[in-house]
């Protein structure tokens, strides 16, 4: 027997559906991932100022100031020379010492693309965490398989963040537990061993034209090493 006139309709209209979505979820990023290749080692450096693009100064200290506000401490200032061709990638990493909070503050610029971004992230001692951050883009990486994170990619000032972040915990009923904070001089071991996770901001970079939200608000600073 022959298909029904609806049954054909409905095939002639899902079938270019599906194959957009097949093209856009499946083959795309299989391309992007073979034209960009992201170091599984890159090298650190102290972030100059002469690095930084005159938006990225400006993000980089706002949302500086903004943590700053909220408790945090610059521990590490660091770009990255290689870790994706044609990406300029600075990443700032603060601490909370009261509460044992970690926040980072990553500012990417790629040939005709940029991402800024910042999140808030709670380690506790069982090796759990919890993340929250305002970064879009998906990743190339696999989220920590102990982590729940969210993108709130609709709040533009950390402050805002940490109040949700805050929230999250205190819904979790781990608001008062134990955070585990990299020790003082251990920040750039630190770094490197949550590199991937950095990575699905700096590489997305590299491969999307999807920008975060830039908007932030309060006084701008300059974030220290």
């Amino acid at each position: 027997m022959f298909p029904s006139p609806l049954i054909l309709l409905l095939l002639i209209l899902l079938v270019p559906v599906a194959v957009v979505q097949a093209i856009k979820w499946l083959i795309a990023p299989i391309l992007v991932r073979r034209r960009h290749k992201v170091a599984a080692h890159p090298a650190w450096e102290q972030t100059r100022d002469e690095q930084l693009t005159p938006e990225m100064r400006d993000f980089i200290g706002t949302v500086v100031g903004q943590f700053s506000a909220e408790g945090f401490h610059v521990v590490s200032n660091l770009h990255q020379p290689n870790a994706v061709a044609n990406v300029r990638a600075v990443q700032v990493l603060l601490v909370n010492r009261a509460t044992g909070d970690q926040a980072a503050v990553v500012a990417t610029l790629g040939r005709s693309h940029r991402t800024l971004a910042f999140a808030v992230r709670s380690v506790f001692s069982d090796g759990s965490r919890v993340t929250t951050g305002n970064n879009p883009s998906p990743g190339i990486y696999p989220p920590h398989p102990t982590d729940q994170p969210i993108k709130a990619n609709w709040l533009h000032d950390a402050r805002a963040l940490c109040e949700l972040h805050r929230r999250r915990l205190a819904a979790m009923g781990r608001g008062r537990e134990l955070r585990i904070a990299p020790a003082p001089g251990t920040e750039l071991e630190h770094v490197q061993r949550e590199w991937p996770a950095s990575s699905n901001i700096i590489g997305k970079s590299a491969t999307s034209g999807s920008i975060a939200p830039a908007n932030t608000s309060g006084s701008p600073g300059r974030a220290r090493s």
